[in-house]
This record gives structure tokens, C-alpha cells and sequence, in this order.
């Protein structure tokens, strides 16, 4: 079972604060995005839980989770039902500018008031499941078309919640680049919009992620914490770019431990809150887990008694059957089981 760690030497270099200067003048997108999400009819602010029983078990002094299992309620569960629906309403206000000469507000599109332009503009994305539903949710709530393309791997039970928000699901036999590059193909001969979870060296569409921020815009920290990027070893795109360069500390982890740590989670140590986790967001407390036990790991990630942790659990669970398989209780019981929000 291999842990990769990278800590980029160059992180507090010239050419890194250069760098920075960049990310620093794209939060000027944030205030537009985080008003306009925050008029969204089944938005609310994500809790921050605490995990006392956590903390004390892994010999830390505090584990906090951002928890995103019910963004948008448990239905979505998901960071990214805030990402592709902005893409979705910033598409289609441009599109109706072009043909009227008037930017529509986010009401007038979501009471459909340019209904005669919207129905004719399709959305498309390849996607594992989230991401789809977000942009099925977008098309659905400011009135256009759908199309999420997605592999041979996908659950059954995805592709059905997709469906019922309103979307084309196009299965693609082929692992999850063959789904994007048909997507891409499709969007490009039908004159469709890709808003895509990934990018390339002439991706010019950004406007995803100025909505993601919402979720931090919840929790800003005080002080300069350290961050730590985790990622499935057999898909750390980041910590690859972070070897040639760039910041930050990243670690990559096998897809077989993050069971453990959805059913840690969702266990509730010592009387600690529960908390529903999927696959991918369960890695950040991979990591954790593994640092109460390896001192190397937990060295190099400068972890001690007096740390405070932060761990941004993304996802909720996807396919309620396939959580159950894996946790052995099904997702409405860990959430039965939760007390009040934690502060």
C-alpha cells in the first residue's frame, strides 16, 4: 500500500508569488458567483462539524469536516451541484445577450422569461456522476437541454438520478477519456456547449470554478493554514503538475483504503458526529488515518498534538446501494443517526 508525498521546495519562491498574483486577481469572480448561487431556490450554507472522538483517537488537537453530504440536499450531495449550474446560467445569459441585446436576469431565466431562446441551447459533460447531475440540475432550473456522456463503469443507479433531472445520458463503452472525448466530439459537430471537470492546454472556460467557491467562502480561515491535496494514485493529475513546479503539498493514495475511512466516518467515533462520505472524498481522511499510524507520513505532513485539521468531505454517496455494499449501513441511517450541526 504505497502513500506518494510531494512538498514543493519552490512554493515560496519569486516565480510562486508571481504565480499567485494571478489566482489572487481571478477572486474578483467569487462575489458575483457566490451572490447569484446564494438566490438558488435549495441553497443553504454547508455545516462544519467537529470530531473531538476523531481528534483524540488520531492525536491531534481538532478534526473539523466541511461536510457537503446534503449541498443541495442529500438528493445532490455534492460540491459540484454549485460549479457546472453557474456554467449553466452564465451560458445561457450570454447566449440570450447575443440574441436580444439584453443580459437576462438570474430570475428571468429561471422563470423561463427567455424560454423561445434557452430550449434551443444544449449543455453536455462526460462524467463519473456528479458532475453530470450538476449540469442536468443547471439545464432543468434556468431551461435548457442536457447531454452527460458517461463510461462502461458507471452505476446504473448514477445514470437514473441523471435521468431524472431532465438530462440525455449517453452510455460510452470505454474508460471515463472515452466518455470525454466523445462528449467533446458530439458538443463541437452539434454546436453544443462542453462544460467540462477537466481542462487542456487551450481550455479557456473558467467559469465552473468561480462557483465552486462557494463552499469556501462558508469557512475562511483567520489565519494562513497549510493545505494538503489528496488524490487517487492511479489519478493524481495535481501532484504530477506539483512535481514539475507548482505549490503546495499533495499526496496520492490507493483506491482500496478509502472504504476504512467512509466507514470512520460514518461511524461516528466516540460519540463524534456521522458523517456520509463517497469514494473520492474519503481520501483527505485516508491520509489522516494513516498518519496515526506511520510517523513518516505524519512528519512530513508536519502533523502533531497541536494541529488543527480541515477536511473538506466533497462528496456524499452517489449510489446508495453501492455505499451500503461498502459500509455496511445504508446512507439514511448515517444520517438518522446525526445530532444537531456542529459549530
Amino acid at each position: 500500500m504505497a502513500f506518494i508525498h510531494h512538498s514543493n521546495a519552490s512554493r515560496f519562491s519569486i516565480q510562486a508569488q508571481t504565480e499567485a498574483a494571478v489566482c489572487m486577481k481571478n477572486l474578483s469572480n467569487w462575489t458575483p458567483a457566490v451572490a447569484e448561487i446564494r438566490t438558488w431556490p435549495e441553497y443553504t450554507p454547508q455545516p462544519l462539524r467537529t470530531l473531538p472522538g476523531l481528534a483524540q483517537k488520531l492525536g491531534v488537537n481538532q478534526v473539523f469536516v466541511k461536510d457537503e453530504s446534503k449541498r443541495f440536499g442529500a438528493y445532490f450531495g455534492s460540491f459540484k451541484a454549485i460549479g457546472a449550474p453557474y456554467a449553466v446560467y452564465k451560458i445561457l445569459a450570454d447566449e440570450s445577450y447575443t440574441k436580444t441585446g439584453v443580459r437576462p436576469s438570474p430570475v428571468e431565466l429561471r422563470t423561463f422569461k427567455y424560454r423561445d431562446i434557452t430550449k434551443s441551447v444544449t449543455v453536455c459533460v462526460a462524467s463519473d456522476g456528479d458532475q453530470g447531475r450538476g449540469l442536468a440540475y443547471g439545464a432543468q432550473l434556468f431551461g435548457c437541454r442536457c447531454a452527460v456522456y458517461i463510461h462502461s463503469h458507471v452505476s446504473e443507479g448514477r445514470a437514473d438520478i441523471t435521468k431524472e433531472l431532465g438530462a440525455v445520458v449517453i452510455r460510452v463503452y470505454g474508460e471515463y477519456k472515452a466518455s470525454v472525448s466523445r462528449a467533446k466530439e458530439d458538443a463541437r459537430m452539434n454546436n453544443w456547449f462542453f462544460v467540462s471537470s477537466t481542462s487542456w492546454p487551450d481550455f479557456d472556460n473558467d467559469i465552473p470554478q468561480h462557483g465552486f467557491y462557494t463552499r469556501l467562502h462558508d469557512d475562511r480561515p483567520s489565519g494562513i493554514p497549510q493545505f494538503i491535496v489528496v488524490e487517487p494514485s492511479e489519478a493524481d493529475c495535481l501532484l504530477q503538475s506539483a512535481r514539475h513546479g507548482n505549490q503546495n503539498g499533495f499526496v496520492a493514495v490507493p483506491d482500496t483504503i478509502a472504504v476504512d475511512s467512509m466507514k470512520t466516518l460514518a461511524s461516528g467515533c466516540e460519540g463524534d458526529i456521522s458523517v456520509v462520505s463517497g469514494e473520492s472524498s474519503a481520501a483527505s481522511m485516508c491520509v489522516l488515518l494513516r498518519a496515526s499510524t506511520d510517523s513518516t507520513v505524519r512528519n512530513k505532513l508536519g502533523l502533531d498534538a497541536n494541529s488543527q485539521v480541515l477536511l473538506f468531505v466533497l462528496e456524499g454517496t452517489t449510489d446508495s446501494q453501492i455505499f451500503e455494499s461498502l459500509v455496511g449501513t445504508s446512507p439514511a441511517a448515517v444520517f438518522a443517526a446525526k445530532g444537531p450541526f456542529a459549530v
